[in-house]
């Protein structure tokens, strides 16, 4: 991982550990000072810890920073106008309204009994709010939701094309500069919900497990990122979940379980604290009952999912769609099965598929709410898969380049 990558992935590490930490902190009652001060030295441990970065060794061309520059701007140009004043519904009904509970110390708790507002949802993202609401004494609470939601909306493209323009600049730009052009993108990602937070640290978790090849500590980041996907959203379980049977081999490796172990343990805490002692029951689990069996047989299900799928798709995952032909016909010409990471991917947007199958709520109401939210949840990472794949095409790229 290269410096430009290993900065993503920092920031993205620090807004966890501040978020994990403020969530402590409100336990036992802690003085926001302390808590200030507590997470100022968690962050220069965790800085002074993180993987060294590599191959940026040299001067490079200026067509990496020109094309990164594009990219920036694209998103920032857009990002505004794209943008609601308090977020899209779930985030004022829920993340911004939890970030509101959780920035008052003392009664806090409070969050739970708002049963309208999900109040089972992981605190990643509202306990990040409420840290920086009581930073800034409660001002530019809009504002400060803004930032968080660009800031990572901006990550996710650059953490692809840093990771990539090494092997292939092409291919590379090509990612950064069709994720920056996608005001669909760019819209769910300003919509201040945590779907972008968690496509965020499943994509991390992706770049994490690739760079582990050079540096054993990308393992550790890599589990971390996994329990952030948890701590972030429900959902996330099933996606880490997912991620480790794949890689249980590498996980599973006597020379790696501690750094594992370590990784997961800050993030997998907090949830289980939450989860435990805190939170309700999650009303879709309890929702399930005898008929549930009956569901999976209820052909007109699968019929309703699959249309969906096919429109937002269409409408929104255009190039992506286009970039997974693209894949398909790579692994043909090299007669081969496509990657573990493609499979991995597929096997997360089939997880999904048949949560809808099984959902006690109405299936059409909760596609027309939520699918697309998920596919966006797994964009960033299947963009990330097929460009890397791509990245093999040497003929596109004559020379390697440096950022």
């Amino acid at each position: 991982m290269n410096k430009a990558g290993n900065y993503i992935l920092f920031s993205g590490a620090a807004a966890a550990c501040t978020s994990i930490l403020y969530f402590f902190s409100l336990l036992p009652g802690m003085p926001f000072p302390l808590t200030v001060a507590s997470m100022l030295a968690l962050l220069y441990l965790l800085y002074r810890w993180f993987p060294k970065a590599g191959g940026d060794e040299g001067k490079g061309s200026l067509w990496p920073y020109a094309i990164l520059a594009l990219g920036l701007y694209l998103i920032s140009s857009k990002a505004i106008a794209l943008a609601a004043k308090h977020g899209e519904w779930d985030a004022w009904a829920i993340w911004n309204l939890h970030a509101a509970f959780l920035s008052d110390t003392h009664y806090w708790k409070n969050m739970l009994h708002n049963t309208a507002g999900h109040p089972d949802y992981p605190l990643c993202l509202p306990a990040l709010l409420a840290f920086f609401r009581n930073l800034f004494a409660g001002h530019l609470p809009n504002t400060l939701s803004f930032a968080i939601s660009i800031w990572f909306t901006l990550c996710i493209p650059v953490l692809i094309y840093t990771s990539l323009y090494h092997k292939n600049l092409v291919i590379a730009a090509a990612a950064l500069l069709l994720i920056a052009s996608d005001d669909f993108f760019i819209a769910r990602g300003v919509s201040q919900y945590a779907d972008t937070l968690l496509a965020f640290f499943f994509l991390a978790a992706f770049c994490c497990i690739d760079a582990a090849k050079t540096d054993k500590k990308y393992i550790a980041l890599c589990t971390f990122m996994l329990g952030c996907c948890i701590w972030t959203k429900n959902e996330g379980i099933v996606l880490a979940g997912i991620f480790a049977l794949f890689y249980a081999k590498t996980f599973l490796k006597r020379t790696h379980i501690i750094q594992v172990l370590a990784g997961i343990a800050l993030p997998m805490g907090a949830w289980l604290v939450f989860k435990l002692a805190y939170a309700p029951a999650n009303d879709m689990v309890q929702g399930l009952g005898n008929d549930t069996g009956s569901l999976l047989f209820a052909g007109s299900r699968y019929h309703m999912i699959w249309d969906l799928f096919k429109v937002n798709l269409n409408k929104n995952f255009t190039y992506l769609k286009t970039g997974f032909y693209l894949y398909l016909l790579r692994c043909i010409l090299q007669k081969e099965w496509p990657g573990r990471q493609m499979l991995l991917v597929l096997c997360c947007l089939l997880a999904y598929f048949m949560i809808y199958v099984i959902t006690p709520r109405d299936l059409q109401w909760q596609l027309s709410t939520s699918q697309d939210r998920l596919m966006h949840q797994l964009m960033p990472a299947m963009a990330y898969v097929i460009a890397r794949k791509l990245s093999d095409l040497q003929f596109l790229l004559p020379q390697k380049q440096t950022l």
